[in-house]
C-alpha cells in the first residue's frame, strides 16, 4: 500500500508542504514568475503569480453581474464573473471588494468567503478566493474602460454560461460553493 507521502510508487517520498525553497526564477514579467525547483534530481517549473479573488455577485434583484472583455492570451472576448489579482498588504475580502469596484461599479452587500484553491495546481502557486456578494448596488463609480457589464438573471446566466464566450470554469465552483453553503441556488 502506497502512504500518503510517497512518491507514486517510485520509492521517492514526497516534499512535505513547504519543504521546497530552492525555487529559481528564470524568467519575470509585470505579471508572474518562471521559476524552477529541484525535483527528483532534475527541474520542475511553476508559474509564480500573485492569488486572484472571484466574485460571485448577485444585486437584490438576484441579477448576476457578469462582465465582458478582451483576453490577449485568448486572443478574443471572454465572459466571465468579475475577478482579478491581490495587491500587495490586501486581503483577499479587501481584492474582491477592489475588483468588483473597478470593473462593475458595483458595491456594498454582503460578502461570505466561499472557499480557496488552486486553478492548475499542478503548475501555478497562486490560490484563488472565492466571494458570493448578496445585496450589491450601483455605486456611481464608472467601471474600467473596456469591460462591458452584464447584469443577467439566473436564465439568462445559465445560457451565458453554456455558451461560447464563457470559459471561466472557477465561476463554477464559487456557484456550487454558494450552493453547496445554503448561500444561494442560481441554477
Amino acid at each position: 500500500m502506497t502512504t500518503a507521502n510517497e512518491g507514486a510508487g517510485l520509492g521517492e517520498a514526497w516534499p512535505e508542504s513547504g519543504d521546497v525553497t530552492e525555487a529559481r526564477a528564470v524568467l519575470t514579467t509585470p505579471w508572474f514568475r518562471i521559476e524552477t525547483v529541484p525535483w527528483r534530481g532534475g527541474a520542475w517549473y511553476r508559474l509564480a503569480a500573485p492569488d486572484g479573488v472571484l466574485i460571485l455577485a448577485l444585486t437584490e434583484d438576484r441579477r448576476i453581474a457578469m462582465v465582458r472583455q478582451w483576453r490577449p492570451a485568448r486572443e478574443r472576448m471572454s465572459l466571465e464573473l468579475p475577478a482579478g489579482a491581490m495587491d500587495p498588504g490586501e486581503t483577499p475580502e479587501q481584492a474582491a471588494r477592489r475588483e468588483l469596484l473597478e470593473e462593475t461599479g458595483l458595491g456594498g452587500g454582503t460578502w461570505h468567503a466561499l472557499g480557496t484553491g488552486g486553478l492548475a495546481i499542478d503548475r501555478e502557486t497562486a490560490r484563488l478566493h472565492l466571494f458570493l456578494a448578496q445585496g450589491v448596488a450601483p455605486t456611481g463609480h464608472p467601471p474600467e474602460g473596456g469591460v462591458e457589464v452584464r447584469l443577467l438573471t439566473p436564465s439568462a446566466f445559465r445560457a451565458a454560461v453554456t455558451g461560447p464566450e464563457f470559459e471561466q470554469l472557477a465561476a463554477l465552483s464559487a456557484l456550487t460553493m454558494a450552493r453547496w453553503r445554503g448561500l444561494a441556488d442560481l441554477l
